[in-house]
């Protein structure tokens, strides 16, 4: 099955309400989306087939059934006329732009340019259709995640007290790629000791041998992504005294970490195609409660992934609207401790009118 013409398909449906004859797509990542690694530089999708904006040297797939036909940029051309004549190549008379991604000035310079055109900002058609997956890219997620996985084995083993939080990191990076993974979908992010209280810390000079425990994040990136989230124990703990030189004492890492991973199953349990993000997040919520954490509980508990790390939908606390069939989740419920540390789990799903379904092992290296 041709799921990209599929994807194209979907799209286009949506003319009738946005009244409009195309679409105009320039976001890389929606492009790829859309049309596969074609490496276009924009693209109008029509009713009656999709025009590409390509460089030098790309062509038109040779299939006679696909719907796209392929115009040539030159490398240093002016982006509003190569937009603008690949727009009246399309033959359009209205078009929508994705305003969440597509300048002021480009818009204006389009719509002064082809004045017999209609432009038209429409926002997040392509992001709300990438948030429902088809059945090839939730096989490209669990591969992303596969790979994850192994690359977490083999640093819980590798890593030594003397190395720091940007050792560390360094470390994890070449495990995804030894573990077969193209590159990392974002570079792991280490918190040990207190840091982890911070959700914008940067790797620095603390060492594993300092602290008690350590937080990390990490992706890898094949065709398309995943992003895993583990609280670990460090190995070499050291003498915790009232304050250490790292973090504070005051919690029990076992009742924080105990907390979360509940967090998580009653998340994983609540969601399901058609529930409403209230209901889940009401369940999360919960839990945090029952255990006295709520006021140190993360807002953000699941967001999308895909073609990126981080995408359409987004769940939290306080938010409303249904979770449609086919999308894959980063479910990853956080407990963030001022001057002690962060404590987190996360692990990619995928949905279904049936619940909640794993797309990793069912409990993969989840020991602290």
């Amino acid at each position: 099955m041709d799921f990209h013409r599929s994807r194209r398909q979907n799209l286009i449906r949506h003319a009738k309400t946005d009244e409009v004859d195309g679409y105009l797509v320039t976001h890389p990542v929606h492009l790829k989306y859309l049309a596969g690694p074609m490496n276009a530089r924009a693209a109008v999708v029509a009713s009656k087939g999709t025009t590409l904006l390509c460089h030098p040297g790309v062509e038109a797939p040779e299939d006679e059934d696909t719907d796209l036909s392929v115009v040539t940029a030159a490398r240093r051309a002016d982006p509003t006329d190569a937009v603008g004549e690949l727009v009246q190549k399309s033959g359009c008379k209205a078009v929508g732009v994705d305003s969440g991604h597509c300048s002021v000035g480009l818009f204006n310079a389009l719509a002064a340019a082809r004045p017999k055109v209609a432009f038209t900002a429409v926002a997040d058609r392509v992001t709300a259709l990438r948030g429902v997956k088809d059945p090839s890219e939730v096989e490209e997620v669990r591969d992303a995640v596969r790979v994850a996985e192994r690359a977490y084995v083999m640093f819980r083993a590798m890593m030594r007290e003397s190395e720091s939080e940007a050792d560390l990191c360094r470390l994890m990076d070449q495990f995804v790629r030894h573990a077969g993974g193209t590159c990392h979908s974002m570079p792991a992010r280490i918190a040990l000791g207190e840091s982890g209280a911070d959700p914008d810390h940067v790797a620095g000079d603390k060492h594993l041998g300092d602290v008690s425990k350590g937080l990390i994040t990490w992706g890898v990136s094949l065709n398309y992504t995943c992003l895993l989230e583990r609280t670990f124990r460090s190995p070499y703990t050291p003498i915790l005294l009232r304050k250490t030189k790292f973090e504070r004492t005051g919690h029990k890492l076992d009742k924080v970490y105990a907390a979360v991973r509940e967090a998580h199953k009653a998340a994983c349990a609540t969601i399901k195609a058609g529930v409403d993000i209230g209901e889940v997040a009401a369940a999360v919520q919960a839990v945090f409660d029952k255990a006295g954490y709520t006021e140190h509980a993360d807002p953000r508990f699941a967001h999308g992934v895909g073609l990126e790390t981080e995408e359409f939908p987004h769940l939290s606390f306080g938010q409303s609207g249904t979770l449609p069939a086919g999308t894959v989740l980063c479910v990853r419920p956080t407990i963030r401790i001022p001057n002690w540390g962060g404590v987190a789990h996360g692990t990619c799903v995928f949905v279904s009118r049936d619940g909640c379904q794993p797309l990793g092992a069912d409990d993969p290296t989840t020991d602290i």
